[in-house]
């Protein structure tokens, strides 16, 4: 068993597979318009709440949480122009609406107490 454990390691290691998104969207792997949007980490939180993001714009968008670390933990489900996108999350946590065109980054959202629903512009 120990052995094929050293094979896995080494085969993940040598593996050219992708990197998960959230190791490599780093402020530093985006595009220049995100830096303005980007205020640092997620504080920590223990109140979960269940938002919806409304897409008012008339391209698609990426959600993306910043997470702990401060990376941009982008989420698989695109929204599409007029559509919503519902997630439980944590108030006091930062959210980035990126564009699906092009990748630059649009809105910064803080997550508020009371607040469910946020208008993408």
């Amino acid at each position: 068993m120990r052995g094929m454990g050293a094979v896995l390691a080494i085969g993940l290691v040598a593996s050219t597979a992708p990197v998960a998104a959230q190791e490599i969207m780093t402020l530093a792997n985006l595009d220049g318009s995100c830096g303005g949007f980007h205020t640092g980490p997620s504080p920590q939180s223990d109140e979960l709440i269940k938002v919806t993001f409304v897409n008012n714009r008339a391209e698609k968008v990426w959600p993306a949480w910043i997470n702990y670390a401060g990376y941009f933990d982008v989420k698989g489900d695109e929204v599409p122009a007029g559509g919503t996108y519902s997630t439980y999350t944590k108030v006091g946590h930062y959210w980035i609406m990126i564009d699906g065109a092009d990748w630059h980054c649009i809105q910064r959202i803080p997550i508020e107490a009371g607040v469910k629903t946020y208008v993408i512009d």
